[in-house]
């Protein structure tokens, strides 16, 4: 486990932040201006620093971008994506993504292909579109269990964002078998 570092770190932004107005105050302008610009790397430095360090001790996976290819093959599976705004159709590709990197999907014991898991991944995010992380993180998922939502929502033309949700939501299509 990394060290934030964040006390002495913080310490000389407060230190270089002080020297501003205490350059100005003594007319000594080329001290507050290099005091500003040192503030502003070291906080950008320490920042990104920090973020660096938060990743590597989250024990979480990168969440999976969807190419131009899954979004086509999604909308082609899903036609009534199509009609759905751009604002929720981004919402959801994020879901896809998180849902993409830590679920595991298997179907009659074995992996599945990519275009079914974000098959499944998309019903998966609208279940648990309001939930802040995924209650089936870190979980492998049976596909039979979600093989009949799919058709379910196939077989409709011309549904609403918060109707997909309704379905997805009040169905029981999520059969999770524990990580062995």
């Amino acid at each position: 486990m990394r060290r934030y570092y964040f006390f002495p770190i913080l310490s000389i932004i407060s230190f270089l932040l002080i020297l501003v107005p205490v350059g100005i105050y003594f007319n000594n302008v080329s001290l507050a201006k290099i005091s500003g610009v040192l503030t502003l790397l070291i906080t950008i430095i320490s920042i990104r620093f920090w973020f660096h360090v938060l990743r590597s001790n989250s024990n979480r996976s990168p969440v999976v971008k969807l190419s131009i290819n899954d979004l086509y093959s999604l909308k082609r599976t899903f036609s009534f994506l199509k009609n759905w705004s751009s604002e929720s159709q981004a919402i959801l590709q994020g879901r896809i993504g998180v849902a993409l990197s830590e679920v595991r999907f298997l179907v009659n014991g074995g992996d599945v292909s990519r275009e079914d898991a974000i098959n499944f991944s998309f019903i998966i995010a609208l279940k648990y579109l309001n939930e802040d992380i995924l209650p089936i993180s870190k979980y492998t998922v049976s596909g039979e269990a979600l093989t009949a939502s799919i058709q379910l929502l196939q077989s409709k033309t011309n549904l609403t964002f918060e109707e997909c949700i309704a379905i997805c939501a009040d169905a029981n299509i999520v059969e999770v078998i524990p990580n062995s």
